[in-house]
């Protein structure tokens, strides 16, 4: 289909949440599935949905989100703009330790060990695709993210800063997620926040133990 899935990213259930905070929603679509004019009406109708919600009191921002793009870290305007590849990287980051899936199909990413290499990545997403395991249909290839170089942070500091001119505190945070990226143990390349969260669902240590037998086999072995 056109639309794959519908996640709320962000703040969303963390420290910086507040009554006040909006929610940032994806909607991962496939871009090249329509024409513009299609495009455009479907953007107009996020549009008036935001509307909607905003005389409910509930500031709400859809993102729509080409799967094709997103797998190739590319983010539109904040490529541009973040001085190096680093930002779209945390971006990335920030959407898989963050989201909360609404609707629609799973992140690919969930189904292979933390911190595996883009290479590897994409050889288990090609053989489980060739393979037509059953259960494919359900997960989305957004791609992966696996490290980050640390010499890339001085251009997400810099983005960083622009950004703390509207919203001080989140920037802040984010800050202080990149100094801690920064000073990690890991030689030149850095652990993401991401990976860490994910190897600690996929090891159980996060579950409790009724849950474990209902985690799927496939994601326990990869």
């Amino acid at each position: 289909g056109f639309v794959e899935f519908l996640s709320v990213m962000g703040s969303v259930g963390s420290i910086a949440q507040t009554n006040r905070s909006d929610f940032d929603i994806w909607v991962g679509i496939h871009r090249d599935a329509v024409t513009q004019e299609e495009f455009r009406r479907f953007q107009e109708k996020l549009r008036n949905i935001e509307h909607w919600l905003a005389k409910l009191r509930l500031e709400v921002h859809f993102f729509p989100t080409d799967i094709k793009s997103v797998s190739n870290n590319v983010f539109g305007s904040v490529d541009d703009e973040s001085c190096g590849s680093a930002q779209a990287l945390l971006l990335k980051d920030e959407f898989y330790r963050t989201a909360i899936l609404i609707a629609g199909k799973i992140p690919y990413w969930w189904m292979v060990r933390a911190g595996v290499s883009d290479e590897d990545y994409a050889r288990h997403y090609k053989f489980h695709l060739e393979a037509d395991r059953p259960g494919m249909g359900q997960y989305v290839d957004i791609g992966n993210v696996g490290r980050i170089e640390r010499s890339e942070f001085f251009g997400a500091a810099l983005w960083q800063l622009v950004k703390s001119l509207h919203s001080p505190f989140k920037s802040f945070i984010k800050m202080c997620l990149i100094e801690k990226y920064i000073y990690s143990n890991g030689g030149d390349r850095v652990v993401l926040l991401s990976n860490t969260l994910k190897e600690n669902v996929l090891t159980q240590e996060t579950l409790e133990p009724q849950s474990i037998a209902a985690t799927p086999p496939s994601v326990r072995c990869c």
